[in-house]
């Protein structure tokens, strides 16, 4: 798993020996996307603060539906996102595909974040691979106790497509960012420790 710090910084991310590589994410950007990558990987770097703040543009607004029919408005900025429906909120925006064994195995970490910083934290999930049937959402929700909105992949195609141009994520399931007032804050390529998870959202605070 690697870790990077974003300071209102986007930062590039590489792949993990703990991740799957998500083959079924074509999204029809460049050739070299989402393109099947190596399993052998370089000693991760360390997180470096940048030592200026970019200025935070706004961009598109999503109004997405998610598997459980609620609308989840999304605003897209330079350095993050920002979500209008949780105030306040630091946002653990979960990606994730469904027949992906690590992201299985990373459900019980993040819920046990979300019921720990339940006045602080809210999650989002966005299903990556091919989309979902109702039957295998609710599968899902039931097995992993994902009571929170999921948004399938036809409707986070906007936002992959968004984290394949500013955060250069391409593919590795599971991914995770941490979000703080619209600024990226931490990402998560590949499976997240109950630690290193924790110490995230507690620096955060």
């Amino acid at each position: 798993m690697k870790k990077t710090l974003f300071l209102s910084s986007l930062l590039l991310i590489g792949l993990s020996t703990n991740a799957c590589i998500n083959k079924e994410v074509n999204l029809p950007t460049s050739p070299q996307v989402y393109e099947e990558q190596p399993t052998a990987v370089a000693p991760m770097p360390q997180a470096i603060p940048t030592p200026t703040a970019p200025v935070a543009t706004a961009g598109e607004s999503h109004q997405l539906k998610t598997v459980q029919g609620q609308i989840i408005s999304i605003q897209e900025r330079s350095n993050g996102l920002v979500f209008p429906g949780y105030p306040g909120k630091i946002i653990l925006l979960q990606v994730f595909g469904q027949d992906c064994p690590y992201c299985f195995k990373e459900m019980p970490i993040i819920n046990d974040i979300k019921r720990r910083y339940s006045s602080s934290l809210e999650i989002v999930a966005l299903q990556a691979q091919e989309p979902m049937s109702n039957q295998v959402a609710s599968n899902l929700i039931q097995k992993f106790q994902m009571y929170y909105p999921i948004i399938d992949k036809d409707e986070a195609r906007p936002l992959l497509y968004l984290m394949n141009n500013t955060y250069s994520w391409n593919g590795v399931l599971p991914y995770t960012l941490l979000l703080k007032n619209g600024v990226t804050e931490y990402s998560f390529s590949g499976e997240v420790s109950h630690q290193e998870l924790n110490e995230a959202v507690r620096s955060l605070l």
